[in-house]
């Protein structure tokens, strides 16, 4: 049989208050301000990089610079975000008795970095134009390297 696990302790910033038993002293109460929630900064930074990079995507560029900038921002921005947020989380939840984890906010970074491979489509097809484009302007490249093909 297992037992019920002992009440949290009371947060080091708060002094005990005035007049209080000492059976409310060991019984702490939850406030909503004693709790530490997850933070949706890292969730709004990867939409803002999202939305940026298609964006990026609906300009009709042929600069392949725009489209290696708006190819960084779409997978590698987005999932980079998505690990850190759920580093963060980890991190606090054993860190902090107080903090309370939000899982749709790593659930909705999961597809969002899943939809921006997707977005990072228009970029990758500028790239490849622009670099077979290139190679295809070199004929010694294409002379040299036929064995290849």
């Amino acid at each position: 049989m297992s037992s019920m696990p002992p009440p949290l302790p009371p947060r080091p910033s708060q002094p005990p208050r005035p007049g209080a038993t000492s059976f409310a002293q060991q019984s702490p109460k939850f406030f909503e301000g004693d709790l530490v929630k997850a933070t949706p900064l890292f969730l709004i930074i990867a939409v803002v990089v999202a939305v940026v990079s298609l964006v990026m995507a609906i300009i009709p560029t042929s600069n392949i610079l725009v489209a290696i900038v708006g190819y960084l921002l779409t997978p590698f921005a987005v999932m980079v975000l998505m690990g850190w947020d759920t580093v963060y989380q980890r991190k606090k939840t054993s860190e902090e008795a107080w903090f309370v984890p939000n899982p749709n906010y790593s659930r909705i970074l999961r597809i969002l970095a899943g939809l921006s491979l997707l977005l990072s489509y228009p970029h990758i097809n500028v790239i490849a134009r622009n670099v077979s484009a290139k190679l295809a302007e070199n004929s010694w490249f294409i002379t040299n390297m036929s064995w290849l093909f």
